[in-house]
């Protein structure tokens, strides 16, 4: 884990992906709930984690930096 991240332990957690409410170029955020608590999780694009995609190393480390900004 990089230095801004932390783990979280949450029981039940459902992402609505009904309810989109942002998009950039590593993924989607979408309404969820964690645990009864209301929340946004972000989803990597499905291209970029695909078997046989050279730069999925390089997506997932910008993917992480990307999430610890938030």
């Amino acid at each position: 884990m990089s230095q801004g991240s932390r783990s979280l332990d949450y029981q039940n957690v459902f992402i609505d992906k009904e309810r989109q409410l942002g998009s950039g170029a590593y993924g989607a955020v979408y309404h969820a709930n964690c645990d009864q608590l209301a929340c946004a999780a972000k989803v990597m694009h499905r291209a970029l984690s695909a078997p046989g995609n050279l730069g999925v190393e390089t997506a997932l480390e910008r993917f992480k930096l990307e999430i610890d900004l938030l």
